[in-house]
């Protein structure tokens, strides 16, 4: 049920069947159009069948993300159906080292000259202390129209114990750095380092 007479922000998740379906379920009941990338097809179709009561709806884009070609294609169709992506949330793990780019790429050339705040979720390596300059983060802050944002997900202590986030914990960090527009952001902590999980 998107809303006559004004066109809807276009948001783009990849990764987004798993941990970040709530993600994409907050921004449609915001009244977005959310085209989700996710290789599931049954977790795609059940994260659409759970926006129909939205304001927006989530268009489910089954494909692999490793496969350049058939994510290039896929960016660029949706921004042909559905108007320029305003936010793209990206959990792209290291099996797909050139995705991430891929992805920043095709939306800042195919955008129609609009800008998009990109939330690169990364994970907890990230922030080691051993980590060497992101090469990924300077490639991609310098794609035309692309917002570059950093979002490392850590972990939490309590109890003298440490663990890794839950989906609901990362869900609502990255949906608090959608709406305070972040440049960077820790979910949980990161340091000491040693007290990873």
């Amino acid at each position: 049920m998107l809303e006559t007479g004004k066109p809807a922000k276009h948001t783009l998740i990849v990764g987004g069947s798993g941990m970040l379906s709530e993600v994409a379920l907050h921004c449609a009941r915001e009244g977005q159009i959310v085209t989700v990338i996710a290789r599931g097809i049954p977790a795609l179709q059940a994260l659409a069948d759970a926006a129909v009561d939205c304001r927006g709806r989530i268009l489910p884009l089954a494909l692999d993300y490793r496969d350049g070609q058939a994510l290039v294609a896929g960016i660029r169709n949706a921004i042909a159906e559905h108007g320029p992506i305003l936010n793209a949330v990206c959990w792209i793990h290291s099996t797909a080292p050139d995705a991430p780019l891929q992805v920043a790429a095709s939306i800042g050339k195919w955008n129609q000259g609009q800008s998009c705040r990109y939330f690169d979720v990364l994970g907890s390596a990230a922030a080691s202390p051993a980590a060497r300059g992101d090469k990924r983060r300077q490639l991609i802050a310098q794609i035309t129209n692309i917002l570059y944002r950093s979002i490392v997900l850590g972990f939490v202590r309590e109890k003298g114990f440490s663990r890794w986030l839950t989906h609901r914990e990362i869900a609502g960090g990255l949906i608090g750095a959608l709406k305070d527009d972040r440049t960077e952001m820790i979910i949980g902590q990161v340091e000491p380092w040693r007290l990873r999980p």
